[in-house]
């Protein structure tokens, strides 16, 4: 499974998350943690996020009505749902990232299929021919290419 498939099978958990079913939310919660470690890092923002997220409400005392439980129940389910939309638009936006830096770096690189050995026992003079031969950035011909089309030009 890649990034974006782990998330979205931890939005798919949440959103079938039963209400106040307390071991999936502790599985959840678990499993969230470890991927969010996994993807971004141990110093990753979405772990302190997702420490914030709570499913319960803040104070409870005896007689307090069931529809606090499961408003709080909701919006934890809400928050969570969120927090996994912005980890999916980072992942997004990263590959994007990635891939237009391969782009720009493709269109940098020209590939040839002509060789050029250089040899000797004298390493000072092999990497000084070697470096004559190398290609002239912007120009797509080698060194030494240029060299002869000057002087051909004399």
């Amino acid at each position: 499974m890649d990034a974006m498939e782990l998330i979205q099978d931890l939005i798919d958990k949440t959103k079938n998350l039963p209400h106040r079913s307390e071991e999936k939310l502790d599985y959840l919660k678990r499993t969230t943690e470890m991927r969010i470690r996994k993807i971004f890092g141990d110093s990753s923002i979405y772990l302190k996020d997702l420490k914030s997220i709570r499913f319960h409400p803040g104070v409870s005392f005896g007689g307090m009505d069931e529809s606090i439980y499961a408003e709080s129940w909701t919006k934890g389910q809400s928050k969570m749902l969120n927090l996994f939309k912005t980890i999916e638009e980072d992942i997004t936006l990263e590959n994007l990232t990635k891939n237009a830096s391969n782009e720009i770096k493709k269109d940098r690189i020209k590939f040839s299929n002509k060789i050029f050995i250089v040899h000797g026992h004298d390493e000072e003079m092999k990497q000084a021919v070697a470096r004559t031969v190398v290609e002239e950035p912007g120009s797509g011909f080698t060194s030494s290419q240029n060299l002869k089309r000057r002087n051909a030009n004399l």
